[in-house]
This record gives structure tokens, C-alpha cells and sequence, in this order.
């Protein structure tokens, strides 16, 4: 399914980058178990697919599709499915071949295990040290941040404020565009808005309303037409553009927030967002290099 603006990359990139990584991270597992335990019973798990004596268990493929909404979530399973009856097939083949591991395998195994488990060990800490607050930033450590390099914060590219709405008719498009040309609506009057009317684009509107805080380059500004970026460029800060027809039952309106010009200097509002960025990063760095000289006092005695 086409994506509109506002699950850009800019705002989705962390996210869409976790869900690759936990994607790749399950298939390399599936490899790992399919050295290791392909022979293993399944009795606990129902199985989905098997070739030989290799099966690939329901648990497996949810870990896969984890966290993603009921449309992604079928098309990563296909995917996975028929990613693993290859792998698979390979394997069940290579081990008729060489039953026995050679020396080189096993190492490239147990590093594999190994690297495996210090990345779920370090996830899990992360997730109890976020949950604790640790990594919390506060508008005094930004600004003091911003004090202090604030000849650092420039736009390096003429970037856009934009927000996006979307619908499944032009009726209700018209009435988001009405909205959005209303100098009273707030935007958490939006929020409650596009959620009763257009339920089929809720999530995608709500998270459209809190991108449009950030500034997007120009270079990163993937709309989902052509038509819809040049009419863009063209728009004044705070106007609003025109009903665009997308599709049969996919409609969108869009209001230009603010321009910022390549060289212009950015407020700490405008800056806010990238430096809470920075020193979150900053304090997961710090985090982790704590708990590595932790495990490595514990590995000395």
C-alpha cells in the first residue's frame, strides 16, 4: 500500500530501520536454529512449514511479524515463509552432503550464537534503562546544548514544515482542508477530528499531525506524487492547498507550516528535536560502555 508524506522517512526512518533489523535479526536466528536444532520436536509450537527434517514453528514466524498492522504483517510472513523453505532447502541438501559440521562452521556458529545473544542481552538492558528514565532529556540540558553550539544549527538545505491529511472522500476532504484554513483549530481538536472521520486513516493522520513539527530537507521530501511536491514548492507558509484525488477511496490536503531557507539560522524550537537526538544517542553510548567495562571487571575477577 502506497505511503503518503507524513510517514516520511525522516520521521519513520528510526522506525522502519528497527523493523528491518528485527526482521534480519529473526532470520538469522532462523539460520542459526536450523544448524543447530533442525531436528528438534515441535510438539509446543505448531508448525508451519517443513522440509525434511527441518520445521518452521508459528512462534518463529510471529517473532518475524511482530509489532507491524494486519496488511504488513501478511505480506512479511509470505516473505518469510519463502525465504525460509529456501534456506531451509539448502541446509536439508548441504547436510546430506556433509553431515558433519567442518571446523570453520561450528566456529561461524558459535560466533553467530554468540553475537546473537550480546545483542538480545544489550536490548533488554536498554529497554529496563529507558523504562527507568535513564536516557530522559530535559529542556535544560537542550538549551544548555544549544548555548553552546548554537552557531552549529543552520538549515542545510531549504527544508518544509508540512502537514498532511488524508480520507477515503472528497466530502471529507473538503472538511479537512476547511479545518486546516481555520486559524482556531488546534491541533488536538485535529487529532480527535481525523479520528472519528476518517477511522481507515487514523493512525497515519495522527502520526502526519506530529511530523509536521519537524523541519523535512528538500532532498527528503517524498510525496506520494509528483504533482503533490511541485504544488508544494509552490505553496506560501499557512496556506492550504487544493482537495488532491489519489485514488478511488484516497484523498489528501495539505498545509504548508513554515519554509526555512538554506543558511538560516534555527531557533532552539526548530533545533529542539535534533539535539534531544544527539544527546539521547550520547546517553546510550555512555550506557553502553558502562556495561561493557562491567562485563569485562566481571570476566577479569
Amino acid at each position: 500500500m502506497a505511503k503518503g508524506f507524513c510517514s516520511s522517512d525522516y520521521v519513520d526512518a528510526a522506525g522502519l530501520k528497527r523493523k528491518v533489523t528485527i526482521s534480519i535479526a529473526v532470520m538469522a536466528c532462523s539460520g542459526l536454529s536450523l544448524l543447530t536444532t533442525a531436528c528438534s520436536s515441535r510438539s509446543s509450537d505448531d508448525v508451519v512449514a517443513k522440509i525434511g527434517e527441518s520445521e518452521l514453528g508459528q512462534k518463529e514466524l510471529s517473532y518475524a511479524t511482530s509489532g507491524m498492522n494486519a496488511q504488513d504483517s501478511a505480506v512479511v510472513a509470505s516473505l518469510y515463509v519463502e525465504d525460509w523453505k529456501k534456506t531451509a532447502s539448502l541446509y536439508e541438501y548441504a547436510m546430506k552432503e556433509q553431515p558433519e559440521l567442518d571446523t570453520l562452521t561450528e566456529i561461524l556458529i558459535e560466533k553467530s550464537r554468540r553475537q546473537i545473544v550480546v545483542q538480545r542481552f544489550i536490548d533488554r538492558q536498554l529497554e529496563e534503562a529507558t523504562k527507568r528514565g535513564d536516557f530522559k532529556i530535559d529542556s535544560a540540558e537542550v538549551k544548555a546544548f544549544y548555548d553552546n553550539h548554537e552557531k552549529a544549527f543552520s538549515f542545510g538545505e531549504q527544508s518544509y514544515r508540512v502537514l498532511c491529511l488524508f480520507t477515503t472522500s472528497a466530502d471529507s476532504a473538503e472538511k479537512f482542508r476547511a479545518m486546516l484554513g481555520s486559524k482556531k483549530t488546534a491541533l488536538q481538536d485535529l487529532k480527535k477530528t481525523v479520528s472519528s472521520m476518517a477511522p481507515e486513516y487514523r493512525a497515519e493522520n495522527l502520526k502526519s499531525i506530529e511530523a509536521s513539527r519537524l523541519f523535512i530537507p528538500d532532498s527528503r521530501l517524498h510525496l506520494e506524487t509528483e504533482s503533490m511536491s511541485e504544488l508544494l514548492r509552490k505553496m506560501s507558509p499557512s496556506s492550504v492547498s487544493t482537495v488532491i484525488k489519489l485514488s478511488d477511496k484516497r484523498y489528501t490536503v495539505m498545509r504548508l507550516e513554515e519554509v526555512a531557507q538554506k543558511g538560516d539560522k534555527k531557533t532552539l524550537a526548530q533545533a529542539y528535536e535534533e539535539i534531544s537526538y544527539t544527546l539521547r544517542l550520547r546517553k546510550e553510548k555512555a550506557f553502553y560502555e558502562e556495561l561493557r567495562a562491567r562485563a569485562l571487571k566481571l570476566a577479569q575477577g
